[in-house]
């Protein structure tokens, strides 16, 4: 099915400022599970099941919206990150203190967790080999 949402701006109550559109259809698990990256090559859902275990890997966490704000310059409407920018830069962008000094974190299973940043982000990379600086590949 084709996305049928109706394109109106989302206008924040509290500035009057538009920040972006309402509405929107988020295709980020298509692109989860059809990504191809040339650190971890090509990843399905069955690569995932296969190799991981969908109860064993972290596709989603709770966002830092405040990392989006200006000054930062980031796009706060993007509802992804990837992971090899490495920790020192994607941690603030996670509310990983929200509940009492740890955070909600969505497994491809579809079952959460609330865990410490430290406990859940080797769950976030598919080799369990945490990138800690950026780990980009030069263009």
């Amino acid at each position: 099915m084709s996305d049928t949402s109706i394109l109106a701006p989302f206008v924040d109550d509290s500035t009057g400022k538009i920040e972006g559109l309402q509405h929107r259809t988020s295709y980020v698990m298509n692109s989860l599970l059809g990504h191809k990256s040339r650190r971890y090559g090509s990843w399905t859902f069955a690569r995932f099941q296969n190799e991981i275990g969908l109860s064993n890997f972290i596709c989603f966490s709770e966002r830092d919206a405040k990392a989006f704000t200006p000054p930062s310059d980031n796009d706060p409407r993007q509802d992804d990150y990837d992971i090899w920018p490495g920790t020192n830069i994607i941690q603030p962008w996670i509310s990983y203190k929200r509940h009492n000094g740890a955070a909600n974190y969505l497994y491809l299973d579809g079952h959460a967790s609330t865990k410490c940043f430290e406990g859940a982000v080797i769950e976030m990379y598919p080799d369990k080999k945490v990138l800690v600086d950026d780990g980009s590949f030069p263009n």
